[in-house]
């Protein structure tokens, strides 16, 4: 699959901060048609340079991937780039600091298998195709307290927007961690001419819905001037770090089957969940031929198990013939005897049923196990 891409326009700014701990990839003003990865990285930590985590994650992520990867670009590859960012971090000097940062991860890697998206944290990619009646195709889902609360439904979006809590997120790259943060991970090659990526940290989000993120891209403007229409909706408003990527698809070749859409979606919603690292399972149809001649096979030799059981539970038992050598004195014999034989009755009607001990079922209650997930505070101020 070949994948051509417009030009994309990226920004980033310090908002209301005193410094920017944003991070993207490429430079906004570098950047071509001719680039294939984009990344937006949100730095935690405030004081304790959070600059300087977003920068070495986005610097070794880019130099790792762009460093000779083959096409297409896999998930197993992206560990491996994501394992040495790990590395380059855990090796930071000033580690009294360095265990207080961490960074957000908004990965877009375009390859000849597809696109691939991984993320950390609170910062957002969307796919978004304008002229679906459907357009907000695929984004990814937050690893934040509000989140969570919204998903559990205690609180509403609306909600989560103003809420106290809302920079606290429980999932980011942070050095010299025990069990380091996984990645979200979404694939797809259900791509058209004039589906837009967008990938932004979470001071964005603080004035862009993505009703009006969607209603933006639908307009019959230039990217040039939608890009500019975003920031213009942030400037003056953000009291975080806002920055961006806006992605266009000019055209894809050789991709007429499109992989099911359906099967992509069941991958990502196991990975949305805590567990982490789930493979893509294959679901075999049984309406094939081969499949059916497979049941039927596993049907028979189950009824040939089952006859056979059945055989060796119930033998037949061998009819015992009369002595023809009992003669008819023999017979009578008992009949003249002076020993009275008792009455032997057979009648189920006569015998008596023991009563059976009452039998009490035990109860089991089982407590329940609640897992509470590590909370990373973003302490930047706001």
């Amino acid at each position: 699959m070949k994948i051509e891409i417009t030009q994309p326009y990226g920004f980033s700014f310090t908002g209301m901060k005193s410094n920017n701990e944003d991070t993207i990839y490429p430079n906004q003003e570098k950047a071509s048609n001719g680039d294939s990865l984009f990344l937006v990285c949100d730095g935690v930590g405030g004081r304790d340079k959070g600059e300087v985590a977003s920068a070495t994650l986005s610097a070794a992520l880019s130099e790792s991937i762009q460093g000779g990867f083959t096409e297409p670009f896999s998930q197993a590859e992206f560990e491996i780039a994501l394992a040495e960012a790990y590395n380059r971090i855990n090796k930071l000097e000033d580690s009294q600091v360095v265990l207080k940062m961490g960074s957000t991860l908004t990965l877009l890697k375009f390859h000849t298998g597809g696109v691939m998206i991984a993320h950390i944290g609170d910062s957002r990619v969307y796919h978004i195709r304008p002229s679906s009646s459907q357009p907000l195709l695929f984004r990814t889902e937050d690893h934040s307290l509000v989140a969570t609360l919204v998903k559990a439904g205690m609180i509403t979006e609306e909600e989560a927007a103003v809420h106290p809590k809302r920079n606290v997120i429980h999932r980011a790259v942070q050095p010299n961690q025990d069990e380091p943060a996984k990645a979200d991970i979404y694939e797809t090659d259900d791509l058209q001419s004039g589906d837009y990526f967008f990938l932004c940290s979470d001071g964005v989000l603080e004035n862009l819905t993505d009703d009006l993120l969607v209603s933006l891209l639908q307009k019959e403007i230039a990217d040039k001037d939608k890009i500019a229409e975003i920031e213009r909706i942030c400037e003056g408003k953000t009291n975080d770090n806002y920055s961006a990527w806006l992605v266009q698809v000019k055209s894809v070749f050789g991709n007429e089957v499109p992989k099911s859409t359906k099967e992509v979606f069941v991958l990502n919603e196991v990975k949305q969940e805590p567990i982490q690292g789930k493979k893509k399972v294959k679901i075999p149809d049984f309406r094939t031929r081969k499949w059916r001649w497979i049941m039927l096979f596993s049907f028979l030799v189950i009824l040939v198990i089952v006859i056979i059981s059945y055989t060796k539970k119930s033998p037949t038992k061998p009819f015992k013939q009369s002595d023809p050598t009992k003669t008819i004195n023999q017979i009578q014999a008992p009949l003249n005897s002076d020993i009275v034989q008792p009455n032997i009755i057979e009648n189920k009607d006569d015998k008596i049923l023991k009563s059976q001990q009452p039998v009490t079922d035990k109860i089991k209650n089982d407590s329940a196990k609640t897992v509470i997930g590590k909370v990373v505070p973003n302490t930047n101020p706001e």
